[in-house]
């Protein structure tokens, strides 16, 4: 592979930019759902009595 030397970092943004087209579909990720963090998983998986029990021990946790 041939090394390529810049003068400056816009130079290096400017060689390695990706022109994309905003009008091309992403058929690998365009229907996939929005990714959630794992916190948001866990929230929905709980009771409402277990929720209580681990925001009540965040707030002793955290001193609330």
């Amino acid at each position: 592979m041939k090394s390529t030397t810049f003068k400056t970092r816009q130079d290096m943004l400017d060689y390695f930019k990706i022109e994309k087209d905003p009008d091309e579909v992403d058929v690998i990720t365009d229907h996939l759902p929005e990714p959630k963090c794992g916190m948001d998983e866990l929230v929905e998986s709980l009771s409402d009595k277990e929720a209580e029990y681990w925001e009540m021990k965040a707030e002793i946790h955290y001193e609330i």
